[in-house]
């Protein structure tokens, strides 16, 4: 009885915490698009169980078996997102101020946005001289950031975007992602 009555909190709080996480995009995928549901929840800070998330998240964008990016954390409120090196890749970005573009569904991420070939972007930083934790790009009201993705792979660029969701508290989960697989076409964001 007492084991059942442990149990039963843990999925309470189990449904809550993923109830609040946004779904990934429902219907067909296109015949041209790779496209990923990743489901994957970073801390900044040590989440509710006390636990840090230590390692980074590594994710393969184009499931070549190479990785692509990680989502990674310092332990005590930064959550950044790193491109693998040897990848010549970017994020969108508003303009020359290097903010990164939260893109919104069904906007076309293509090769006239403004790329940054920076292979680390900060999403979430704690604030060391205050409690205000900064956000880039700032979620939109339901917590969800589509981010711009272009990378170059044997002399063509390649288009896609990755969702997440900023629960603008500890963590960041990323929920699904998408690249054109026909060199030097548009893809829209959010779109499959």
């Amino acid at each position: 009885m007492k084991k059942s009555l442990l149990i039963l909190p843990s999925i309470v709080l189990l449904f809550l915490v993923n109830a609040c996480t946004p779904l990934p995009t429902g219907g067909p995928v296109s015949a041209n698009v790779n496209y990923i549901v990743h489901n994957a929840t970073y801390y900044a800070l040590p989440n509710p169980l006390g636990l840090r998330s230590s390692e980074p998240l590594d994710f393969d964008f184009d499931s070549d078996g190479i990785i692509d990016f990680s989502l990674s954390s310092n332990g005590i409120g930064a959550i950044s997102i790193n491109f693998n090196a040897s990848d010549i890749a970017s994020i969108a970005r508003i303009d020359a101020s290097n903010k990164t573009k939260n893109f919104n569904l069904s906007e076309s991420i293509n090769n006239s946005a403004i790329w940054n070939a920076n292979t680390f972007y900060l999403l979430s930083n704690d604030n060391v001289f205050g409690p205000q934790v900064v956000y880039e790009p700032t979620p939109k009201a339901d917590g969800t950031v589509i981010l711009g993705i272009r990378y170059l792979k044997n002399g063509d660029f390649y288009f896609g975007w990755i969702k997440l969701y900023n629960d603008k508290n500890n963590q960041i989960t990323i929920i699904e992602s998408a690249y054109n697989t026909t060199p030097n076409q548009a893809i829209l964001a959010g779109k499959k």
